[in-house]
């Protein structure tokens, strides 16, 4: 499961949903690939936001314990995607370490 942190992430009545899957994926022993967004355009910001907003029965249940993939802005967002393709289990097209898409 890959789950997208920003500010919106636990919010509202989608966020309450997006818990309860979470909740069902921890309990299934799902693994669960955390990318946080930091391109504030797009919602992000301190990693530090998600420990007041995420409900905290998850954080407890140590849905923190992985470290974060963090979503850098571009450029540097390529490499960023490369991580989380490569943590949700894409492999090499060659010897040179590139990720296929």
């Amino acid at each position: 499961l890959l789950l997208y942190l920003n500010k919106e992430t636990f919010m509202g009545t989608r966020g309450a949903r997006l818990a309860t899957t979470v909740r069902a994926a921890r309990a299934a022993n799902t693994r669960i690939v955390l990318v946080h967004e930091n391109d504030e355009a797009l919602g992000g910001g301190p990693f530090s936001w998600h420990f007041s907003s995420t409900p905290a029965d998850l954080i407890s249940d140590g849905l923190f314990s992985e470290l974060a993939i963090e979503f850098f802005e571009f450029p540097h967002r390529e490499v960023s995607l490369a991580l989380a393709a490569r943590a949700l289990g894409a492999k090499p097209l060659n010897s040179r370490e590139q990720i296929c898409f």
